[in-house]
């Protein structure tokens, strides 16, 4: 099973400005609108963290980063999840 993980982004400038993508694709049955994903965002910012932790440690950033990498875990999880059951780009639960 291939699972397009969808948490894809860009550093346009390491620790300051990144570029997020939308979440259109083609032959979705889901109406798409121009945007950017969960998965986007919590991948851009664990990066920008990560980065900004190793210039200025701290025992709280990297509990933050802990979190939000389980927080993207379960979104991954998710994804696979409505792979599996061949309803991704649908409403259906």
């Amino acid at each position: 099973m291939n699972t397009e993980l969808k948490e894809d982004f860009k550093i346009v400038e390491e620790g300051t400005q990144y570029l997020l993508r939308g979440s259109k694709l083609a032959g979705e049955e889901v109406p798409k609108r121009e945007g950017t994903l969960h998965e986007h965002l919590l991948s851009a910012i664990i990066h920008d963290l990560q980065y900004k932790s190793k210039l200025v440690p701290s025992r709280e950033t990297d509990i933050v980063i802990t979190k939000m990498q389980e927080a993207l875990q379960w979104l991954r999880q998710r994804q696979v999840d409505r792979v599996k059951r061949n309803v991704v780009g649908t409403y259906q639960k």
